[in-house]
Order: structure tokens, then sequence, then C-alpha cells
């Protein structure tokens, strides 16, 4: 079975390419936009608006002046620290490697 998006009935696969078209369609006023200074936040919000884009903002910032899509961003996963093995509550129980007299004769 095809996954579809919750908001439509439409499969994903078949809405992602709307994005591309949906893009495409509007290029000439996005090239008029960014020409004029309008910053491609400003030209989403705007085309989102109107309703002629309905991809996410950062869907819409992978296409280039052509209309085609560029490398996908992959996010940066957090490091988590690794849990711990050994239990905290257990008595640290350290080998002695220095005698008492090796001790003494550096202590002076």
């Amino acid at each position: 079975m095809k996954k579809t998006n919750q908001k439509t009935s439409v499969p994903t696969s078949k809405r992602a390419k709307h994005a591309r078209v949906q893009y495409k369609v509007n290029l000439q006023k996005i090239i008029d936009l960014i020409s004029e200074g309008y910053t491609k936040k400003a030209i989403y919000e705007l085309l989102h608006k109107e309703g002629l884009v309905s991809m996410s903002y950062s869907h819409f910032c992978r296409f280039n002046s052509e209309g085609d899509l560029g490398p996908q961003k992959k996010k940066k996963r957090k490091r988590t620290s690794k849990p711990l093995t050994k239990d905290l509550n257990q008595d640290f129980d350290h080998q002695k490697i220095v005698t008492d007299e090796e001790f003494k004769k550096m202590t002076g």
C-alpha cells in the first residue's frame, strides 16, 4: 500500500511531483521577485498565501533557478551519551600498583 499524506488523500509520490509542477508554473514570477530583491522566504510566503504552492519552505528552498531539485541536506543528528554499563552504587575497587614502601621512598 502506498503512503498518503494525512492532509490530503494524494499518494506521497504524486504529491512530491506536485511540488515541482507548482514551482515550475511559478518560476517566472519567482525569478522576477528575486531580481526585485525579495528573499526566498518572502517569495515562499507570498506564493503560499496566494495558494500557488503547498510544499514546505524547506522543500521550496531545494529548487534551483531552473526548477530542478538540488541535493537534500541531511539533518545533523544530535549525539547522545552512551548509557552507563556499570552500576553507580557499586563500590570502586582500586587495585594498588605502588607498594607502601615505594610510596614512602617517593614522598620522602
